[in-house]
């Protein structure tokens, strides 16, 4: 293999650098639309009163991603059926550093939820969606900081 290489002069440099930086700023908020986790498990329990539910789950790390991986991963709760009415959401993160299941958690606290348990209560639907991030702050933050060495 051979390689033409052209030195850029100190004024262009600057200007690479600058656009690489601008480049790694734009994976901020990136995720993988391919990668899907799974649930392994459900927790039971901790959803007994009108102050909250607390949703536990065990997440598969999505297959081929690789780790570490961070994953947002949004609960919601619904009435009656899967398709139920919404009695509200919360989202939390984890982080996968190896192949194994991770357990997850966020309460979900909305006046839908409360107005629902103080009436008729019953049956609930648990959900799970998930986003499989590109790049966390801090990884593109340590990527642009190693610009500086460069």
């Amino acid at each position: 293999m051979a390689l033409d290489v052209s030195p850029d002069s100190g004024s262009q440099s600057e200007t690479v650098v600058s656009t690489m930086r601008t480049s790694m700023g734009e994976l901020k908020n990136s995720f993988n639309a391919s990668a899907r986790p799974t649930i392994a498990e459900w927790k039971k329990g901790n959803c007994q009163d009108d102050a909250g539910c607390t949703v536990q789950a065990q997440i598969r790390p999505p297959y081929g991603a690789g780790t570490p991986v961070t994953v947002e991963i949004q609960f919601a709760l619904t009435a009656g059926t899967l398709t139920g009415k919404d009695l509200g959401k919360c989202t939390t993160q984890i982080t996968f550093k190896t192949e194994s299941p991770v357990w997850a958690s966020c309460r979900v606290k909305s006046s839908a939820w409360t107005s629902w348990a103080e009436g008729t209560g019953g049956t609930f639907y648990k959900h799970a969606d998930y986003k499989v991030l590109g790049a966390t702050a801090s990884e593109v933050q340590d990527m642009q900081n190693g610009l500086d060495s460069e």
